[in-house]
């Protein structure tokens, strides 16, 4: 809150106390990832639970692959994959698959993207991590 004072021709007094809500300005910011594992390494029957957490504005559309398939592809046949995404001022996304097996190792990639420039421009960032699964 802040507190005006200010003083009138005649020397009157007067006082106006204004509430400040923080309102940032927002400018075209192309997608970032943030926080993504650097390595992962999971027990056979295991769950992997990957997040990635990525900034921009406008705020970036997280899409996960596994190898060079979508994962929200694969999860349509796959029940064990599922995918969250939240955004507010960060976007956080996680993948996660339950009951691993030796064959889910391999690479695993958050892609981030927004459109910048009015739309004109796409911008993207993406981080992948190579997932071992041990018996």
């Amino acid at each position: 809150m802040i507190r005006l004072r200010s003083k009138t021709k005649t020397n009157d007094e007067a006082t106006c106390d204004v509430t400040m809500l923080h309102m940032p300005i927002f400018w075209d910011c192309p997608a970032k990832i943030l926080n993504f594992p650097k390595k992962e390494s999971i027990i056979k029957g295991r769950t992997l639970d990957l997040q990635c957490q990525a900034q921009g504005y406008p705020p970036p559309k997280v899409t996960w692959y596994i190898g060079n398939l979508m994962a929200s592809q694969l999860k349509e046949t796959d029940f064990r994959i599922s995918i969250s995404t939240i955004s507010s001022r960060l976007t956080n996304s996680s993948l996660i698959v339950r009951n691993m097996d030796v064959p889910d190792r391999g690479l695993y990639t958050c892609r981030a993207e927004n459109s910048i420039d009015s739309g004109l421009t796409t911008s993207y960032d993406e981080e992948s991590v190579f997932v071992h699964v041990r018996d």
